[in-house]
């Protein structure tokens, strides 16, 4: 990369920006049904529980003050698939959080001006990619600006709150509330891992030994401060119960102690955290897939740079890109819920790298080390691993889906060209299994303009599978076979056609490739449809229902993915020259 631009002003930013996003402007109340009034105490062990996953990070951070942040650290540590698995992993949460955060500004925006939401998102990841575009020295600004505006905004909400006189008077027996304030801290420290970033961009931070751990550990007790103190002015204001109802728990707050204006200053405030989080999210997950192109696990165009600005610009626009498409689903709490697990999921190997690293790399210079090694660093791999599987089973079972679809995409990568198309084979016939899977579940609507579309649907997902099906096995394997058949019998290179053979198989290959991308393509509107309830699943219970939509979603992503990367390999095939 070039220069390192970030002190430790920008590093702390980043931290607090990536930490204060829109998630606290929703889960306080959530977190109030298991912790009553003393839900700022969760959010106290909440974050000193982070700090531990914090301070294995700070020492990977510092000794490998690299871009690609926890990606790096796990290729150095166990290489291969592994650094694979983690760099995917992270990349989904990136861009699914700054999906999020694209999202809470829309719906928050929408609070103050009469604005489509999903508009207002597009708009403002178009803003902040543009900005990234530009360089990280022009994202610094925007970060210092935007994040001194929140931590202003939470202040006066607090001391406003503190010298006030309080509506509520905590009587709750602390004893009794134990066990929900220990169950809502693991629910809360989702809301503390914004320090991550900081280790992605590390290899644009001034002097990394020192500024890395110092801007984690400020970062994190700064948040740990605003949101504990945030908390216990929520308490004394408003009843737990009527606070555990509402959706947007800090704006009732701050209009009991600031009036119209209190929900004026707390809806900025919370478009500010969205606008600080998405930022971060674009940055980091570009950085990510710059060094995962690095090192060939993505295609080489991922990280060439901007001649001019000398930014990743394919990954940011790839990131931005992919973020619209989890914003065009409009379900804020489902898409949390997929990027709080890939990041945890991905943090779990981040910090047993830390003991692999110590072993492996052991003479390496350490400006930071980890207390209590290694025990906090294995202590802190197995909290996340909890931590994530308290989440939504839905979006787990939509991850796990997507991981399938990437990690095909890993095994094709490190296959000869030979047997690649045999891989392909066995792609599309999984698919066309997925989508005959399908067709045993019933779909209906509400709408009766959108009966007709019912049969429709039904008849394209099944032309899709016998489709998928010819062309994975009637077409692209015994072709490969033929081929291996006469290289073999003839001993000479067959798979060199003639000028005309190969404008013919040329011409096959962009069909099957376009072809290929229109499914994929309305794989994911009838995916949409589902999520947004224009098309509903038939199901005999509300358990049953839950399980089957879960179902139909991941084969719908699944086979989406598995026929772009099918399509992506028939447009990319070249010819040799007879």
């Amino acid at each position: 990369m070039g220069e390192r631009k970030i002190g430790l002003l920008g590093a702390t930013a980043i931290g607090i920006g990536g930490t204060i996003g829109p998630s606290m402007f929703v889960i306080l109340g959530f977190a109030a049904k298991f912790a009553h009034s003393y839900v700022y105490l969760s959010l106290i062990v909440a974050g000193m529980l982070s700090l531990i996953v914090a301070l294995n990070y700070a020492e990977l951070a510092t000794t490998f003050p690299e871009m690609g942040g926890g990606y790096y650290y796990v290729r150095e540590a166990f290489g291969g698939f592994a650094s694979y698995f983690a760099g995917v992993s992270l990349f989904i949460g990136y861009i699914t959080y700054g999906a999020v955060c694209a999202i809470g500004f829309g719906l928050l925006l929408n609070l103050l001006i009469p604005i489509d939401p999903i508009l207002a998102s597009t708009v403002v990841v178009i803003l902040f990619l543009a900005i990234n575009i530009r360089g990280i020295e022009e994202s610094m600004k925007v970060q210092l600006a935007t994040t001194a505006v929140l931590i202003c905004s939470f202040l006066l909400i607090i001391i406003c709150g503190l010298i006030g006189k309080p509506q509520v008077a905590i009587t709750d027996n602390i004893l009794s509330d134990l066990g929900g304030i220990m169950k809502a801290a693991a629910f809360l420290s989702i809301a503390y891992f914004g320090f991550e970033p900081i280790g992605v961009l590390a290899g644009a931070v001034r002097r990394p030994g020192k500024i890395i751990p110092l801007g984690i550990v400020i970062s994190l007790f700064t948040c740990i401060t605003l949101y504990s103190l945030l908390a216990y002015v929520s308490a004394i204001y408003v009843p737990w119960d009527i606070l555990s109802k509402t959706a947007t728990p800090l704006t009732l707050v701050a209009t009991r102690i600031l009036g119209f204006s209190g929900y004026v200053i707390i809806t900025l405030a919370g478009i500010t955290a969205t606008l600080t989080s998405l930022n971060v999210s674009i940055s980091s997950g570009a950085y990510v897939v710059y060094s995962m192109a690095k090192d060939h696990y993505f295609p080489d165009e991922f990280a060439q740079l901007h001649p001019k600005y000398g930014t990743p610009v394919y990954a940011l626009i790839l990131t931005g890109f992919i973020a619209e498409l989890f914003i065009l689903s409009g379900m804020i709490e489902y898409v949390t819920h997929l990027a709080d697990f890939s990041i945890l999921i991905a943090l779990s190997l981040v910090n047993l790298s830390t003991v692999a690293l110590r072993r492996k790399r052991g003479g390496i210079s350490r400006p930071f080390k980890v207390p209590l090694f290694p025990w906090l660093s294995i202590i802190a791999s197995i909290l996340t691993v909890i931590l994530a599987f308290l989440l939504e089973p839905g979006a787990i079972v939509l991850w796990l889906g997507m991981l399938l679809a990437v990690t095909m995409a890993y095994l094709f990568n490190i296959l000869s060209i030979e047997r690649r198309k045999f891989t392909l084979s066995g792609f599309l016939f999984a698919v066309s299994v997925f989508l005959l899977l399908f067709m045993q579940f019933g779909l209906e609507t509400a709408s009766e303009s959108l009966k007709i579309i019912i049969g429709i649907i039904e008849a394209y997902i099944f032309t899709q599978s016998v489709i998928v099906f010819i062309v994975g096995i009637l077409v692209l394997f015994p072709a490969q076979a033929i081929i291996s058949w006469f290289k073999v019998r003839r001993r000479e290179l067959i798979y060199i056609p003639s000028k005309r053979l190969q404008e013919i198989s040329a011409l096959i290959d962009d069909i099957l490739a376009i072809l290929l991308f229109i499914f994929g393509l309305l794989n994911m509107v009838l995916f949409y449809g589902i999520l947004h309830g224009a098309i509903a699943i038939v199901a005999n219970s509300p358990q049953e229902l839950r399980l089957y939509e879960v179902f139909i979603l991941s084969i719908l992503v699944t086979s989406g993915i598995f026929e772009s990367l099918v399509g992506v390999y028939l447009f990319k095939r070249s010819y040799a020259a007879e």
